[in-house]
C-alpha cells in the first residue's frame, strides 16, 4: 500500500487494525462493480470487533458508488447480529468456511490469512493479485 504499487502482485503483513483498515478502504478505490467475498467466522468477527469504523465508511461509499456486494460468511451465535445489522450486501450462509478471500471485479483477488501464532488475531497476512 505505501508504494502505491498494484501489479502484478502485493503481500501485505498487517501487524494492527489500523493497517487492515487501510487496506479495506484502499481497495475500494480500484473497484468499479462490487465485491465478492468469502469470510470463516474468525475473518469475520475480527472485522466486525476491530474495524468497525472502517465498515460505517465503507457502507456509505458502497451506497454512494452503488457498488454490488456479496458476501458468503459463517454464521454463528456471535456474529448473527452484526449479520443481520449490514446494510447494502446481498449474504448468503455456509458451515465450515476454510478460506477467506474476496474477488474484486471479477479481476482481481485479496485473499486473508491469520498467522498461526498470532497470540490475539493482531497478525493478518493479507494478498493482492491484480491480472
Amino acid at each position: 500500500m505505501e508504494s502505491g504499487q498494484s501489479f502484478p502482485e502485493v503481500t501485505d503483513v498487517i501487524y494492527d487494525a489500523s493497517q487492515m483498515e487501510k487496506l479495506i478502504l484502499n481497495s475500494v478505490d480500484v473497484v468499479n462493480v462490487g465485491f465478492d467475498t468469502i469470510w470463516d467466522k474468525k475473518i469475520f468477527n475480527f472485522h466486525f470487533n476491530y474495524l468497525r469504523e472502517g465498515f460505517d465508511v465503507l457502507e456509505k461509499v458502497i451506497e454512494e458508488r452503488c457498488l454490488k456486494i456479496r458476501l458468503i460468511v459463517e454464521t454463528t451465535l456471535e456474529n448473527i447480529e452484526f449479520i443481520n445489522n449490514i446494510k447494502y450486501y446481498e449474504i448468503r450462509h455456509l458451515d465450515s468456511i476454510r478460506t477467506n478471500f474476496g474477488i474484486m471485479d471479477e479481476r482481481a483477488y485479496m485473499l486473508w490469512v491469520f498467522h498461526e501464532y498470532a497470540k490475539n488475531l493482531n497478525r493478518l497476512f493479507s494478498v493482492i493479485q491484480y491480472p
